[in-house]
C-alpha cells in the first residue's frame, strides 16, 4: 500500500483476521512516518515516490526535533494565501502522496482557522460526530480532546493571521506619507476630511485622495480571498441583527495581536464583507435590513389613530423563530418605541396618554392616567379628547370606544339622546333618575341644564326648544349702565385665569345679540381702541347655565394694565366692535343698584 496508489479504508482494515485497534493503531504511525520521510527525506525519490512539492508540508510533527518543527514551520509560509494553496493543489493533482501532503497542510490550516474563528477549542471539536462516535469506540475520544488546537497547530498561520500578516507587510512597506493618510483616512475616528487630512500633510485635497485611492488598493489586495472566508465563517456564528459591541467582541476574538492599525483596518474589512450597516448600536445583514423595512411599513398598516401598533401581529408575522429571538433588536432598528408596554411609531403626547389608558385595562379618571403617563388631569383630558378611539365612559373616566357601550357625551348631549329616543319628547322623572345613575352626575347638575333655554318644560315633560321662540329681556334690564355716548356697557372682575386663556362668562345673552351673536353660535368681535389686539371671540351657547363667554381677552387685559381683582367695561361701539376700558368711578355695586333703580323707574314711567 505504501509504494501503490490502490485506496484502503480503516473499515478495510478492521475487517482483516486479527487486525484490531492496536494493530489499527501501530499501521497509522507506520503510515505517518512514512509520509514524514516522503516529504523530508531525498530517498523518497530513490523508492519511486512522486517528489513533494517545496511548499506542501506534512501535517504530522510530533515526531520532528524542535528545528525541525521550526523548519517546517518556515517552509508552510511559502503557502501564503488560499490562491496559492489552489494552484498547488491543481499541480499536484496527479500524485496520490502529494495531494495527501497538500491535504494534510490544508488540514493544520483549517484546524488553526477553526481555533481562531469559530474558537473550537480541541481536535475533538473539531470532527464530525460520526467520526467523533467511531473515536469513542476505539478509545481515542480522551486522546482526541486532550489535544488542544492553539496549542497543537503552534507555528501553523490560520487564515485570520495570514491576512493579519499581509496587512502588516503592506503597512510596513507604505511611505510616511502613505502611513499618515492610512491614520487620518482609514483608522482614526472619527475620520479626517480630505482638507483635514491635506493640512496636516501640506498637500491638496486632491492629492490626499490620491493617496488614498493607491493605498485602498494595496490593503484590499493584502486582505486577498481568506478575508471572505473569515467573514462568512464569522457571519454565520452571529444572529441576523447584532449589538456594536458584541460584534467588535467577536471580531476581536478573530483577528490575532497586532499593531492597532492592522486589528482597525481588519476589523473594518471584515464588517464592510459582511455587509453590515449600523444604526444606534445595533449592526444588520441584508437580509435583516430587508425584513426592518417590512415591519416599518407593516407597522403603519396596523397603527392606529395614535400611532400605536398591535406588537403581538408583528411579531407574528416575523418569518421564523431566529427572527422572533432577535425581535427587541428588530423593533429598535424599526425606530419603534414602546411606550407604557405598547408598541408605537411615534413618542407622542397622545399616543403616550392612550397607552397609560391600555397599561390600566378599565375606564380610568385623568388623574389615574396622568399618573402613569406623567401628565396632568387636564393635559390628559384635552390630549384624550382629540382621540377618536377614546371617549367618556362618565362625568369622570375615559375609557376605549371598544370598552363603552353608552358613550359620555355631557348632561346636555344625554338629555337630547333621550329626547330623540323616545320621539321628540321625555320625561324630567327619566332624566333626574337615570343619567346620575349611569354618568355619576349630580341630579342638581341635570336640573340646571335642563332649566337653560335650550329646552323647554311643561308638565313633567321636556322638549328641545324652539330658537326662533327664545324671549329675551330688554338690553337696559341687563347692561350694567351707559356712558358719555349713550354706548351700552357691561361689566366683569378680572380674574388670573383670564390671562391664562379662559374665557369670561356670564355675558348676558341680550348683549351677545346686540353685538351681533345668534343663539348657538359665534362671532369675533373686534377692540375699537386696540385694533392691534386680536379680536375677541363671543359664543352664545344656549345650553351654557352661565350665558355666553368672551375670550382671547388675555393680550387686551395686559395693554390696558388690568390686574386680578380689577374690573373691566366692554361697551358696543357697533355691531360687532367693542371699547374695552377699565372701569373706574362708583364702586360696582353701587352702580349697579342705581342702574337698576333708573330702570325700574323708566318701567313705572312706561306704565
Amino acid at each position: 500500500m505504501m509504494s501503490g496508489n490502490a485506496p484502503i479504508t480503516a473499515a478495510a482494515l478492521l475487517r482483516t483476521p486479527s487486525f484490531g485497534r492496536t494493530s489499527l493503531a501501530d499501521f497509522v504511525r507506520s503510515v505517518e512516518r512514512y509520509l514524514v520521510d516522503c516529504t523530508l527525506t531525498p530517498s523518497t525519490q530513490e523508492r519511486g515516490s512522486p517528489e513533494p512539492n517545496a511548499a506542501i508540508i506534512a501535517a504530522p510533527v510530533a515526531h520532528t526535533d524542535h528545528n525541525e518543527s521550526e523548519r517546517l514551520s518556515d517552509e508552510s509560509s511559502s503557502a501564503t494565501s488560499l490562491a496559492s494553496l489552489l494552484a498547488t493543489l491543481d499541480r499536484a493533482s496527479a500524485t496520490p502522496s502529494a495531494r495527501w501532503n497538500l491535504a494534510s497542510e490544508g488540514f493544520r490550516s483549517l484546524l488553526a482557522t477553526s481555533a481562531d474563528v469559530l474558537g473550537t477549542a480541541t481536535l475533538a471539536d473539531a470532527l464530525r460526530p460520526e467520526l467523533l462516535r467511531l473515536a469513542g469506540r476505539m478509545g481515542l475520544e480522551t486522546t482526541l480532546r486532550s489535544v488542544g488546537l492553539h496549542e497543537a497547530m503552534l507555528g501553523t498561520a490560520s487564515l485570520p493571521a495570514l491576512v493579519a500578516r499581509r496587512l502588516q507587510d503592506t503597512l510596513d512597506g507604505f511611505t510616511e506619507k502613505e502611513r499618515a493618510v492610512v491614520h487620518a483616512r482609514l483608522v482614526q475616528s472619527p475620520v479626517a476630511t480630505l482638507g483635514e487630512a491635506g493640512l496636516r500633510l501640506d498637500v491638496s485635497r486632491e492629492r490626499v485622495r490620491q493617496i488614498q485611492v493607491k493605498i485602498e488598493r494595496k490593503i484590499e489586495a493584502a486582505l486577498g480571498a481568506e478575508l471572505r472566508v473569515i467573514s462568512l465563517t464569522l457571519q454565520e456564528r452571529l444572529d441576523p441583527i447584532v449589538a456594536e459591541a458584541e460584534l467588535n467582541q467577536q471580531i476581536d476574538r478573530v483577528i490575532p495581536a497586532v499593531s492597532t492599525a492592522v486589528a482597525t483596518l481588519f476589523r473594518i474589512a471584515l464588517v464592510r464583507a459582511m455587509r453590515l450597516t449600523l444604526d444606534d448600536g445595533l449592526y444588520a445583514n441584508d437580509q435583516a435590513e430587508r425584513l426592518i423595512r417590512e415591519i416599518k411599513r407593516r407597522a403603519r398598516e396596523l397603527a392606529d389613530d395614535v400611532g400605536l401598533v398591535p406588537e403581538q401581529q408583528l411579531i407574528e408575522s416575523l418569518p421564523d423563530e431566529q427572527w422572533r429571538r432577535v425581535w427587541p433588536r428588530l423593533r429598535r432598528r424599526s425606530a419603534l418605541h414602546t411606550i407604557h408596554g405598547s408598541l408605537s411609531l411615534r413618542d407622542s403626547a397622545k399616543a403616550r396618554a392612550k397607552a397609560a389608558l391600555l397599561s390600566i385595562g378599565h375606564p380610568a379618571t385623568r388623574e389615574e392616567i396622568g399618573t402613569v403617563c406623567g401628565y396632568g388631569a387636564k393635559q390628559v383630558g384635552a390630549y384624550l379628547a382629540n382621540v377618536t378611539s377614546v371617549v367618556k365612559a362618565d362625568r369622570d373616566r375615559w375609557g376605549l370606544r371598544d370598552w363603552v357601550d353608552d358613550e359620555y357625551d355631557g348632561i346636555v348631549g344625554e338629555i337630547i339622546q333621550r329626547i330623540d329616543e323616545d320621539g321628540g319628547i321625555t320625561t324630567t322623572e327619566r332624566l333626574l333618575t337615570e343619567l346620575p345613575a349611569k354618568f355619576n352626575v349630580s341630579p342638581q347638575s341635570v336640573r340646571a341644564y335642563m332649566q337653560t333655554s335650550r329646552f323647554e318644560i311643561r308638565n313633567g315633560s321636556i322638549r328641545l326648544a324652539n330658537p326662533t321662540s327664545i324671549r329675551l329681556r330688554d338690553l337696559d334690564d341687563v347692561i350694567d349702565g351707559r356712558d358719555e355716548d349713550g354706548a351700552p356697557f357691561w361689566t366683569f372682575a378680572v380674574e388670573s385665569r383670564h390671562y391664562r386663556g379662559y374665557s369670561v362668562v356670564g355675558v348676558p345673552p341680550e348683549f351677545a345679540k346686540a353685538l351681533g351673536c345668534e343663539p348657538e353660535s359665534g362671532v369675533d368681535v373686534g377692540i375699537e381702541n386696540l385694533p392691534n389686539c386680536r379680536a375677541l371671540s363671543l359664543h352664545w351657547r344656549l345650553a351654557s347655565t352661565t350665558g355666553a363667554s368672551l375670550g382671547y381677552l388675555a393680550e387686551p387685559l395686559r395693554l390696558l394694565g388690568l390686574q386680578s381683582g380689577d374690573r373691566a367695561r366692554v361697551a358696543i361701539a357697533a355691531r360687532r366692535s367693542v371699547r374695552l376700558s377699565p372701569e373706574h368711578g362708583t364702586a360696582p355695586l353701587r352702580q349697579e343698584a342705581d342702574a337698576t333703580l333708573a330702570r325700574m323707574l323708566r318701567r313705572r314711567r312706561a306704565i
